[in-house]
């Protein structure tokens, strides 16, 4: 199977054309810098992928429980924002309602109702 190698920031690139799959080395996200910059590599990933949504479909349960982690421990609110758009449009585009309820039903919601409110600075 031929392959190429593209240089380029993980956090915001385009391609300019779509493949069936996008592989990237295992530690990708571990070298961004936070969770909004490892949140914002995933959908720049699906972009380039022939069936996005299948992708994110496979990965939606992971992803979701990635950003409700996260936004514990980001403290800069535009980020808590993003991620909280990100976790909206995971929650009602590519989940189906028995993940939706799994999800609304589970350990991480109430993880994020017990965390105390967060303030604008």
């Amino acid at each position: 199977m031929p392959a190429e190698a593209t240089a380029g920031d993980a956090r915001a690139f385009s391609l300019g054309e779509r493949f069936a799959a996008v592989l990237a080395p295992m530690q990708l996200l571990q070298v961004l810098d936070g969770p909004a910059e490892r949140v914002s590599c995933l959908p720049c990933a699906a972009g380039q992928v022939w069936h996005p949504h299948a992708l994110l479909r496979a990965f939606v349960d992971a992803i979701a429980d990635l950003l409700v982690r996260s936004l514990s421990v980001e403290r800069d609110e535009q980020n808590v924002q993003r991620m909280l758009n990100y976790l909206e449009r995971a929650y009602w585009k590519f989940m189906d309602t028995k993940s939706r309820t799994a999800f609304a039903q589970g350990p991480r919601a109430s993880n994020t109702q017990s965390s105390p409110p967060r303030s604008i600075s």
